[in-house]
């Protein structure tokens, strides 16, 4: 059956842009930052939404309704939440995220748009794709 499977309702990851990263790492990583050679920053968005927050804006940004949304059952051992203190990039490094989270889900999902050829070679034609997707929803419906 089409449609979006929600597998959790719960919090999601503190999700950040990937372009927020790579931006960040060379704006500071690539350099030495006195005192902190070789130290771990963590970097994250501080902000946390549900699944069914980013479903939402997937949904709308596709000019799709919630009538696809299908709950599935919880994988066992599966994360109900991801979270990471980024107290010490904010405090040494004054760091705050260049794009807020819509306006980056919004990028990420244009760009599946515009460039399909590219997934969906593996989603149509890579057996290891297709066997994983079969395991883990369509046989793991309620």
């Amino acid at each position: 059956m089409p449609g979006v499977w929600i597998i959790n309702i719960g919090m999601s990851p503190s999700k950040i842009y990937f372009k927020e990263v790579v931006g960040h790492y060379f704006r500071y990583f690539d350099s030495k930052i006195d005192g902190y050679d070789g130290e771990i920053f963590n970097i994250g968005a501080n902000k946390e939404l549900s699944v069914l927050e980013i479903t939402d804006i997937i949904l709308k940004t596709l000019n799709k309704g919630k009538e696809l949304i299908n709950h599935i059952k919880d994988r066992p051992g599966h994360v109900k939440r991801h979270a990471v203190n980024t107290n010490k990039i904010n405090t040494i490094l004054d760091w705050k995220p260049d794009y807020d989270f819509k306006t980056a889900m919004v990028e990420t999902i244009n760009w599946y748009v515009n460039n399909d050829g590219w997934w969906r070679k593996i989603k149509y034609q890579d057996e290891n794709f297709k066997s994983f997707y079969k395991l883990n929803y369509e046989e793991n419906k309620n």
